[in-house]
């Protein structure tokens, strides 16, 4: 499969993005900052309209999905072990990477969390490993939305 690799690439563009929202957010106004969950599910879209561009339509959804996700899954086993197991974030890079490359859809993922919980039992807290969860679903989702539009047509 000749296009993992700018698939294993892609995946990764979360993180970079992440950090540059990262560095940009305590500069914005607040009025700037309350619209990051239409800037995450802008974000959403091109991903998966970067997913629709890579795809090779003679190979499987699955089999290209994965190698894009690959490195958000390697961030989300580092939130879950530092959020479940020891129950903190570790200093430097492990500790921040993880939290940089859920950044671009934390806001629309803890807003629809919010939503949801408020609807079915009334307000909870918001877990960032749940959403962390959510997010890299909604990733693989889209991945496998463009992947099959491109196949279709």
């Amino acid at each position: 499969m000749k296009k993992t690799l700018p698939l294993l690439g892609l995946g990764v563009v979360p993180l970079i993005l992440g950090l540059l929202l990262m560095w940009a957010i305590p500069a914005l106004p607040s009025a700037a900052v309350s619209l990051l969950p239409v800037l995450s599910v802008l974000f959403l879209l091109v991903w998966g309209f970067a997913a629709y561009k890579l795809c090779d339509p003679s190979v499987g959804i699955l089999r290209q999905a994965l190698p894009l996700c690959a490195f958000g899954l390697l961030m989300l086993l580092l939130t879950l072990v530092q959020e479940l197991a020891v129950g903190h974030y570790w200093d430097g890079p492990l500790g921040l990477l993880p939290q940089a490359f859920f950044l671009p859809w934390h806001a629309l993922a803890s807003a629809a969390a919010s939503l949801l919980s408020a609807a079915a039992t009334g307000p909870l807290p918001v877990s960032t490993w749940g959403c962390s969860v959510a997010i890299l679903l909604a990733l693989f989702a889209a991945g496998c939305a463009g992947f099959l539009a491109r196949r279709r047509g």
